[in-house]
């Protein structure tokens, strides 16, 4: 499409004059006719610019602009002299009803007009034709080059003058120019939101091409908004091109519309190729540490670095596993949009922690674990940005979260397991906490079953046991002999430690310990006896943790 904006652009016509401003300067240029018949209205086409000049001195009139405007004429063009009867509210309906009236000057021929309008148009398609050859050639360089999305969003930029960005299919910038904060726009997006509709540009005859348009309030504030085009090849969608335009653009020209769509297949070529790579490096880093967790604890610090070469990794000597355990995919779709969103997430684990590019990644089909590199600073906080950019990427928020002891590489398959153990006792629990860490399971690692559960009914039945009895009696008589008990076991079973930790005479100790013997029914010098005693004082912080 040709303005009339553009077309005054021509050098030949930069001198022509414009009566009523630049209202009216949108309008598309079609063709060009000279004619000066009473009843020209009958001859003119759509999108034409009309050369007059007797018919404008003595015909133009507040029917004729009704007329002209009625055939979308583009505007119309004369000569000083031609406009001596032109009144001042005729002036005015042309300007309200935007119908551009432009001066050509007093020595220029008509032709001088019409030839380098006409010639413009005509070349127009070629012109469009060889700046889409220069821009494919372009793409075609970055693509060779292997420059990162940002920066081909940038030379965008510079090419059409718009804001870029790549999105996914949800909505998260993949890439974008530096000049707007796309992430604080694309925050909200929603195809549900009333500020996301489709329009639909002409493209050829036998098919539109569907674009959305997306506002907010600070882009209104600017009348600017957001036009987003679905890169979609062969039903395989690859998300979303987007680009800031006026508020008041309701079409893009065909220049505009060719390059979006060529950078359409770029984009859709440079992630089917990126996600072939991360599937393929994923799949590589997984047979690697497969090798290495079925290796034998035997095997030397070294020879597990020369095992994990490949991976271009700083190998550590010691390492910390953190689990997320996740529910399977249902279906291949669901696994293809998984896998997308997994590549996703170890990009942005790469990318956004400190030691990134150091974390060793093992995955199975519900799991993704994570081996942190020790020493491990700030472990807490890198744990929670792992569970943050694990939900944000994947849109998947049950999930549990196990950290394991810190382990030497050569044993890293108890890392795995301990995290493992952990996550499981994490989903098992239903509780809030965002991970939960293997030695802070305490001796109820020993009572967990391979999907970490514990046996409920037996821990309790040894809680009640021993622990119960001991807190009634306490609360019916108003006695220390909890207090008594815990602190006996804490000083190694001495009586003599514990008596000056309770400032009480040994006697007053003895016949405390008595009274508990016969409470539960057990000789508290008895060796087995006091086994089971101590292990039912570390299960009751699993039964009285909320409290």
């Amino acid at each position: 499409m040709i303005t009339l904006r553009e077309a005054l652009s021509i050098d030949r016509l930069k001198k022509l004059e414009s009566l009523t401003g630049q209202i009216g300067f949108d309008r598309e240029v079609k063709g060009v006719t000279i004619m000066d018949i009473p009843d020209i209205v009958n001859w003119l086409s759509d999108g034409e610019v009309v050369i007059a000049g007797i018919l404008f001195e003595e015909y133009f009139s507040f029917q004729m602009v009704d007329s002209l405007l009625g055939k979308n004429v583009a505007a119309v063009v004369t000569k000083k002299k031609f406009i001596r009867n032109l009144s001042p509210d005729l002036m005015s309906y042309c300007k309200e009803k935007e119908l551009p009236i432009l001066l050509a000057p007093p020595d220029y021929s008509w032709a001088e007009i019409m030839n380098p309008l006409i010639s413009y148009i005509a070349q127009k398609p070629y012109r469009i034709l060889e700046k889409t050859q220069q821009f494919h050639a372009t793409m075609m360089q970055a693509m060779i080059d292997g420059s990162p999305l940002p920066e081909i969003c940038n030379r965008m930029k510079d090419i059409s003058g718009y804001s870029f960005a790549v999105m996914d299919n949800e909505f998260n910038p993949v890439g974008c120019s530096s000049d707007f904060d796309w992430r604080d726009l694309t925050r909200n997006v929603s195809t549900e939101s009333p500020n996301f509709t489709q329009v639909n540009f002409p493209s050829n005859p036998s098919a539109d091409i569907c674009i959305y348009t997306y506002s907010t309030a600070s882009l209104r504030a600017e009348h600017k908004k957001a036009m987003l085009f679905p890169v979609i090849i062969n039903h395989e969608s690859f998300g979303y091109i987007s680009w800031i335009t006026d508020q008041s653009v309701d079409q893009s020209n065909p220049l505009d519309l060719l390059r979006i769509q060529q950078f359409g297949l770029f984009v859709a070529l440079r992630r089917k190729m990126q996600k072939e790579i991360h599937t393929e490096t994923r799949r590589f880093n997984g047979l690697l540490l497969d090798r290495l967790l079925d290796s034998p604890k035997t095997r030397t610090q070294q020879k597990c670095e020369d095992l994990l070469s490949p991976l271009g990794k700083q190998i550590a000597s010691t390492y910390c596993a953190v689990q997320i355990l996740y529910p399977k995919a249902k279906d291949k779709v669901s696994f293809s949009k998984r896998n997308n969103a997994l590549n996703c997430f170890h990009d942005t684990i790469e990318s956004n922690l400190p030691n990134g590019k150091q974390i060793l990644i093992y995955e199975q089909e519900d799991a993704q674990t994570l081996f942190l590199p020790c020493p491990v600073q700030y472990l807490d906080a890198q744990v929670r940005q792992i569970r943050s950019f694990f939900c944000q990427t994947t849109n998947i928020v049950h999930i549990g979260i196990g950290v394991s002891d810190p382990t030497p590489l050569p044993e890293i398959n108890t890392a795995l397991h301990q995290a493992k153990r952990a996550a499981q006792y994490l989903i098992y629990q239903k509780t809030d906490k965002p991970y939960f860490y293997y030695r802070d399971l305490g001796i109820l690692k020993f009572f967990l079953d391979r999907n970490g559960e514990l046996d409920d009914d037996f821990l309790r039945s040894q809680y009640d046991k021993y622990i119960t009895p001991i807190r009634a009696h306490d609360a019916q008589y108003h006695t220390e002999l909890f207090r008594t008990l815990e602190l006996y076991l804490e000083q190694n079973c001495s009586k003599t430690a514990t008596e000056k930790v309770l400032f009480i005479h040994k006697n007053t100790l003895r016949s405390r310990l008595q009274s508990i013997g016969n409470i539960l029914h057990l000789d508290i010098d008895n060796v087995e006896d006091l086994f089971r005693i101590q292990i039912a004082m570390k299960l009751r912080f699993y039964f009285e943790r909320d409290t």
